[in-house]
């Protein structure tokens, strides 16, 4: 296996009655084809959407924030950065009618209720509410958040 993971385009989805959401058969096979297996790892992302990463591309992510200096693990915004990115992931592996579930906690912190925009940004696939990907991509929404600039500092040199 070991192919490449680039994920494009945009879908408009609708979360089913127990809040399963179906995952493009394009991304599946870009997962499948790649990794053999289509496992995800979904978590907070930016601007309030969520970010879905398949494994090989988690497990990057994952080396890299594990990579960073013990002094700067020590500062206040990369240990928040840390504890909200990795305590808010959950693993998720579609049925087999390649829905996932996704969890309230994440939903909420999305904004997600029904309608769901999923985006492809290279090596994640992004989750986003309707309304908010409008503004967003209108321009809209350019303010930072802590968790941005929590991110920017947990990155900072990298």
């Amino acid at each position: 296996m070991s192919g490449t993971i680039n994920f494009t385009n945009r879908y408009d989805h609708v979360l089913d009655a127990k809040n399963r959401l179906m995952i493009p058969q394009a991304y599946r096979n870009i997962v499948s084809e790649a990794e053999g297996e289509i496992k995800f790892y979904l978590t907070r992302g930016f601007e309030k959407c969520l970010a879905m990463y398949p494994a090989s591309a988690w497990d990057k992510m994952r080396a890299l924030l594990e990579s960073r200096k013990a002094e700067e693990v020590a500062e206040i915004k990369s240990r928040r950065f840390f504890r909200l990115f990795f305590s808010s992931a959950v693993e998720v592996t579609p049925d087999k009618a390649g829905r996932i579930l996704i969890p309230e906690h994440l939903r909420e912190l999305a904004g997600v209720q029904k309608k769901v925009v999923l985006i492809g940004v290279s090596d994640r696939i992004e989750l986003w509410d309707p309304e908010r990907w409008r503004k967003f991509s209108e321009g809209e929404e350019e303010q930072e958040g802590i968790y941005e600039k929590s991110a920017k500092e947990a990155f900072r040199g990298i």
